[in-house]
């Protein structure tokens, strides 16, 4: 997998650094497995947090491809944009 969740001020929330693996010429953790999900899952569900994530209303969460987060052998991905449902649980 290569989705990855950040913050405004672009700091990786997901996935959590236990689960990256794989680098490429930068030498930087760029994929993770998600247990029960692949490339082609329609949804990808997140339910890994050791604590709560506080938000506040109106909050954004960029998600990015792995590549494109670290700037990292991404010169042969298109510039894309794209929008996705984000669904949280609130405790």
């Amino acid at each position: 997998m290569g989705t990855f969740i950040a913050d405004s001020n672009k700091a990786r929330l997901l996935p959590n650094n236990t689960e990256l693996f794989g680098g490429l010429s930068c030498n930087i953790q760029l994929y993770y497995s998600l247990p029960g999900h692949s490339p082609d899952s329609p949804e990808l569900l997140f339910d890994n947090f050791t604590t709560p994530l506080p938000v506040t209303a109106g909050q954004q969460f960029p998600v990015w491809f792995g590549e494109d987060f670290h700037d990292c052998d991404d010169a042969d991905n298109a510039p894309e944009e794209t929008c996705v449902h984000v669904y949280g649980l609130f405790l």
